[in-house]
């Protein structure tokens, strides 16, 4: 017997009083109140006190009702390696992802809260805290506008469209991982990872010129911004390389290194949105013809 579920990501810390909500981000998902109900339900002294003061403070969640037997269901196997809720859940972190991609701000949950409807009532049934994304520094005051909220369910759909373990899907999982690391080295070098993936060229050879070519013909519209990309990869990959062999960044000013994490979030972020705004650059990354699609960009064969 299936039972309706649902699966909150509780948002804390975010005042969403400029929001018009609930929010359709497409795909079953939606970014809303956190209900009433859910201060009822006797799970609270399951978590951390830190956890449960968070929870109670909190204003807003991501939403996503799905159908279910029970936790865990259907039994993982090859052809369902993921169960019901894990799939709600994944859903939710590339809703979350599409979030960032459109603006970063801190509307990021950090406890995923799955509850099921029986006898015309919610039960919870399973909680999970996990690390919320922590955004630049200079975004820590962003806030997400209504206009912003109707600009999230296409990156979703897009994002949900890619095949699974393909170049562009693998980017996708390594920034969300890297959004959430607080060591700036190893948040810079999951970037660089997820870029490689994106621009790398097929065969070897001038990496560091090739993909700085390839960022600045994707994403500039005109010679001086072509310039501006091509330097802002270069110096961004040359510090990459000086953390990988040795860890050489004493070189580094005072508060550098969030200029240069800053400049690489941008890449990626603008990389990504123009990426999955087109169905062919996506078959492309994640096919064979990845070298000549950035061939036909910089050198006008389209």
């Amino acid at each position: 017997m299936n039972y309706q579920w649902c699966i909150l990501g509780i948002i804390p810390s975010y005042n969403p009083s400029e929001l018009n909500l609930p929010g359709d981000l497409g795909n079953g998902v939606s970014l809303a109140h956190v209900p009433d109900w859910l201060s009822d339900l006797e799970f609270a002294h399951r978590l951390s006190e830190t956890s449960r003061t968070q929870m109670e403070s909190s204003r807003i969640a991501y939403c996503h009702e799905y159908t279910a037997s029970s936790l865990g269901d259907p039994e993982p196997d090859e052809a369902h390696p993921l169960s019901r809720q894990e799939k709600a859940e994944e859903l939710l972190l590339y809703a979350e992802i599409a979030s960032w991609l459109v603006r970063p701000t801190t509307v990021s949950p950090n406890l995923l809260v799955h509850v099921y409807k029986r006898d015309s009532s919610w039960s919870f049934r399973h909680g999970i805290v996990r690390d919320p994304i922590l955004p630049h520094p200079t975004a820590k005051n962003s806030r997400l506008s209504n206009n912003d909220l109707t600009a999230i369910p296409p990156l979703l759909s897009s994002i949900l469209s890619l095949k699974p373990s393909g170049a562009l899907w693998t980017a996708i999982r390594l920034l969300s991982r890297s959004l959430r690391e607080r060591a700036w080295q190893i948040r810079f070098l999951q970037l660089w990872i997820a870029m490689e993936g994106i621009y790398g060229p097929q065969g070897p050879g001038a990496t560091s010129y090739r993909i700085s070519q390839r960022v600045a013909f994707l994403l500039g519209a005109t010679a001086a911004e072509r310039i501006n990309f091509f330097q802002i990869t270069k110096r961004s990959y040359r510090w990459r390389s000086n953390i990988v062999h040795g860890m050489r960044i004493a070189k580094l000013k005072e508060g550098e290194h969030l200029e240069i994490g800053l400049e690489l979030e941008n890449l990626i972020r603008r990389s990504l949105t123009t990426l999955l705004g087109r169905q062919d650059y996506c078959a492309a990354i994640d096919g064979q013809e990845r070298d000549d699609l950035f061939d036909s960009l910089i050198f006008g064969d389209s």
